[in-house]
């Protein structure tokens, strides 16, 4: 079995702002900005699909608890993933590479056994260089239509 840490913000969930762009510090400001993202059903659809039989995770970064709340809200509606397998990371500060390591030491996983799947490109690079597999959404897209084609 694998274990699949997926993050929400732009793979999972549109993410846009201004200028393509969200102002995190909004989150303090402005209700139900995030239980209001759509969900990238295509993306959604091909997890489902590529990993049906595998555990999930989210780790998503989060400014505060209203953003958490919400971002909870947003899953229990559209990906019911597991209460306990929901990590938030403190935004600005946190380094998703090295709390995602910290994550897998805590649940004493094994690299090999874990994929991550993230629309950041320098969190990809950071996490392949610990040896765990990722993929940008748009390649977990691919991949799903592959299967659909056959």
């Amino acid at each position: 079995m694998k274990h699949i840490f997926i993050d929400m913000d732009g793979t999972i969930a549109e993410y846009k702002g201004p200028n393509d762009k969200i102002i995190i510090e909004d989150y303090s400001k402005v209700f139900n900005m995030y239980i209001s993202k759509r969900p990238v059903k295509i993306v959604l659809d091909a997890i489902k699909k590529l990993y049906e039989n595998d555990e999930y995770y989210i780790i998503s970064a989060a400014p505060n608890e209203r953003a958490i709340q919400e971002k909870d809200e947003w899953l229990d509606k559209y990906f019911p993933v597991k209460k306990e397998n929901r990590y938030y990371i403190k935004y600005p500060v946190a380094d998703k590479a090295s709390e995602l390591e910290k994550i897998l030491e805590k649940l004493n996983l094994n690299y090999e056994d874990v994929v991550l799947i993230d629309d950041h490109h320098d969190i990809l690079k950071k996490v392949e260089r610990m040896g765990i597999q990722v993929y940008h959404p748009s390649r977990i897209i691919s991949r799903y239509e592959e299967i659909l084609e056959k």
